[in-house]
């Protein structure tokens, strides 16, 4: 089985995702094949796993240019979009693991966050979401 992990990873051990990515990844990579598509505009390298940095997934080496699941780690990044279009189209099934941003706590931290984000979800990330 190939999966590949897409995550928005940077130099921040103090962001969640930053630290339990790649431990996720490389454990996972024990039963089967798994790499990261880092999104961020920041080079990420880590010697445990198979990473690409800043690619579009069409330009991947086989067998991750059309892996047999998607793990999106995170929501509100627009890159997700573009990418679950292409994954759809070529019938490639991918999963949402939110990280804590769809908690009630994080989506209502602050007013003007609540309307950003509750406009998101109506205009972008609600089509991403329930495919």
């Amino acid at each position: 089985m190939t999966i590949l992990h897409i995550a928005s990873i940077t130099n921040d051990n103090s962001n969640g995702i930053n630290v339990v990515t790649p431990k996720h990844i490389y454990y996972q990579s024990k039963y089967a094949d798994v790499a990261l598509l880092n999104i961020s505009k920041i080079q990420y390298q880590n010697d445990d796993i198979k990473v690409f940095n800043l690619v579009d997934i069409k330009d991947l080496k086989p067998p991750f240019d059309k892996p047999d699941l998607v793990v999106f780690h995170g929501l509100y990044y627009p890159k997700y979009i573009k990418i679950s279009k292409y994954l759809s189209h070529e019938n490639i099934p991918y999963i949402i693991f939110p990280h804590g941003s769809l908690s009630k706590k994080a989506i209502k931290s602050h007013f003007f966050k609540f309307i950003k984000k509750a406009a998101a979800h109506i205009l972008i990330f609600n089509s991403f979401i329930k495919k």
